[in-house]
């Protein structure tokens, strides 16, 4: 068990601030997307609380997890999306440039 403890690292508050310090654009973007998203999903579910505009049903233990794991749902759709989107494109420009054959090539087969 001693052994153990000495390979688990302690994730430190500046070691989290130097890894947000180290984002991307990119990262950013996606963060901020999925913090909206997080609080978009909350305020219209009347999960948060606060955002209740007359709610008469309780908030169950599972709206919580819905809450939690909708954004990254979301992100991961609008992920395949993208990639299948740049499949299709990657593979159409593909099939684009084999299926031209140069007028001026020289012919492997001869005809008799």
């Amino acid at each position: 068990m001693a052994r153990l403890r000495q390979n688990v690292s302690l994730v430190t508050p500046a070691a989290m601030l130097a890894e947000l310090r180290a984002f991307s654009r990119r990262q950013w973007t996606v963060a901020a997307i999925s913090g909206t998203t997080f609080l978009l999903m909350g305020i219209v579910g009347e999960t948060l609380p606060g955002a209740s505009l007359g709610h008469t049903v309780p908030v169950e233990w599972w709206n919580y997890v819905t809450l939690v794991l909708s954004p990254v749902f979301i992100g991961l759709i609008a992920l395949l999306s993208i990639l299948l989107l740049a499949v299709t494109l990657a593979l159409r420009l593909s099939s684009a440039r084999v299926c031209e054959i140069p007028t001026d090539a020289p012919r492997l087969v001869q005809s008799h």
